[in-house]
């Protein structure tokens, strides 16, 4: 009886060379490990352009919302914690609020309604919008926010000042 493997004429070795694997993962070299999907990078510059009361999806089509409250910008995460279902930033409803009088946020399948600093007004849903925390990336001046729920440890890293 003869071991299958001696007589496949393609060996480990010769797999592991592929670049195929690679270019399919996107991973290119080293430095491609640091950024995952667990971080999102944005300008600081489009944040520091945000007024007061509105809200901003990170990326157009990231599950991040940045919200610029008075104390500076909080992130907060787009999944309803009720149904993990997608959540949508009612510019033109009226607020849930006292930092303007419109906007708001809707789970359309659940019918939560949460007021901008992500806390459930009215719905089924009880539990806040899960915030980020975030840091400062020196080398590219941009700001890099946490995918993943803030540790109760960093939690002074959960509001990005801005200077008025």
């Amino acid at each position: 009886m003869t071991n299958e493997s001696e007589h496949n004429s393609f060996s480990r070795k010769g797999f592991l060379k592929l670049d195929w694997l690679k270019k399919q993962s996107g991973i290119n070299g080293k430095d491609d490990l640091a950024r995952n999907d667990s971080y999102i990078r944005i300008s600081t510059d489009l944040l520091k352009s945000l007024s007061i009361g509105a809200a901003l999806k990170i990326n157009g089509m990231s599950d991040v919302y940045a919200i610029r409250i008075s104390e500076g910008i909080i992130f907060l995460s787009s999944l309803c914690p009720y149904d993990d279902a997608g959540i949508t930033w009612k510019p033109n409803d009226s607020s849930e609020d006292l930092i303007a009088t419109r906007g708001r946020f809707y789970c359309q399948r659940c019918s939560t309604i949460y007021n901008r600093t992500g806390k459930p007004t009215s719905g089924p849903g009880e539990a806040e919008l899960r915030q980020m925390s975030h840091f400062m990336d020196n080398d590219t001046y941009e700001l890099v926010i946490h995918k993943t729920a803030p540790d109760p440890l960093s939690s002074e890293n959960l509001i990005f000042p801005i200077a008025e």
